[in-house]
């Protein structure tokens, strides 16, 4: 007798047992009223690019759920979140927290799902800053990496110095990633959202790209490497960086912002390269003009308006035709030029009256 009773206890846990994790209608009913109330949410309720929006440079064809969007679908589902610190590690000079976030409901009391979260003084956006005068902080310019803002002036990036200061900020963006991965794990939300760093991300252009001293970030085979610096006046059309890099794969640029996609990623700016301008062709030389390196002499540009004078031709007039016959006023000639005007006058002082000589006719005509 005790055996049989034994063995219907033990049946009657096995049936209870099962009766948590069997699918019934009831729990698929709940599901697509979720999921139907779910995308009431997102189209009435929350406010894309700032409850959730997609990152630029990201291939998912899902919207980025970010930490106001989260809160509301927590509130929808008639939930909160206890987040704790579930571990922390500090070396004197970075400091990491990780965060593991539980969401409540409100009517039971249960946790009902549970999300993981960490950040880290290191990361690109907290352990460095822009500034325009590196000198005042201790550092050399030349060895810094630079970026050049909208309005043309160039800053340096620099070691955070106030590093120390980031405390509550990272342990706050840890929780809120853990809040949102959390509430990435409600029935449905998954099916809508995908998971970015878990709060809405600054343009690109806050966020510049590596250190030239950093090693190069790390590239999957399907991203491009770098091969050499684009033109040196090539900018980012989207954001305004420069220099950009030169891909190995045809004739586009491109550069690293500081921002991720959902896959950790980090987001590439792309451009073509423009096409080279042709190549001008030189000016034609005026004919009989003397090429020369020297410069003519404050001899040769006095004689040249003495010559003039003797020759009847005031300073102005001497003035306006050389630059008629050569481009350029006496004190600009070369030696050369400089003395076949001198000629020239000469043979025009000798010969007033005389048809023009050949001498003066090559200067002047």
């Amino acid at each position: 007798m005790t055996d049989d009773k034994a063995l219907a206890k033990v049946e009657q846990g096995e049936q209870s047992s099962l009766a948590y994790t069997q699918m019934d209608e009831m729990a698929i009913q709940s599901v697509k009223h979720n999921l139907e109330m779910l995308a009431r949410m997102v189209k009435e309720i929350l406010i894309k690019d700032q409850d959730y929006g997609v990152i630029p440079g990201t291939q998912s064809n899902k919207p980025s759920l970010w930490d106001g969007g989260a809160t509301n679908i927590r509130a929808g589902f008639n939930c909160y979140s206890v987040p704790n610190v579930v571990d922390t590690r500090d070396d004197g000079e970075h400091v990491r927290y990780v965060v593991r976030a539980d969401i409540v409901s409100r009517l039971t009391g249960k946790v009902v799902a549970c999300g993981i979260g960490t950040a880290s003084t290191k990361e690109v956006k907290y352990a460095f800053r822009w500034v325009w005068k590196p000198e005042d902080y201790g550092h050399d310019r030349k060895s810094l990496r630079t970026r050049t803002t909208r309005d043309g002036s160039v800053q340096y990036r620099i070691p955070n110095p106030d590093i120390e200061d980031l405390d509550n900020t990272i342990i706050k963006m840890a929780a809120k990633r853990a809040e949102v991965d959390g509430t990435m794990q409600l029935p449905g939300v998954a099916r809508v959202f995908t998971q970015d760093v878990g709060v809405k991300l600054a343009p690109a252009v806050a966020a510049p790209p590596a250190s030239e001293q950093d090693t190069a970030p790390e590239q999957p085979a399907s991203q491009e490497a770098p091969r050499g610096e684009a033109p040196a006046n090539a900018v980012c059309i989207t954001c305004g960086y420069r220099p950009m890099l030169k891909s190995k794969f045809g004739p586009k640029m491109y550069h690293y912002t500081d921002a991720v996609d959902a896959q950790g990623k980090k987001i590439v700016h792309e451009q073509p390269v423009p096409a080279p301008k042709p190549a001008e062709a030189p000016a034609p030389k005026p004919a009989g003009v003397v090429v020369s390196a020297d410069k003519a002499t404050p001899e040769q540009v006095t004689a040249i308006y003495a010559a003039g004078a003797k020759a009847g031709v005031n300073e102005v007039l001497v003035k306006a035709q050389v630059a008629a016959r050569f481009k350029l006023l006496p004190e600009e000639l070369t030696a050369g030029n400089a003395q076949r005007v001198i000629e020239g006058y000469t043979q025009r002082a000798t010969e007033k009256q005389a048809a023009p000589s050949a001498a003066e006719r090559e200067v002047f005509e």
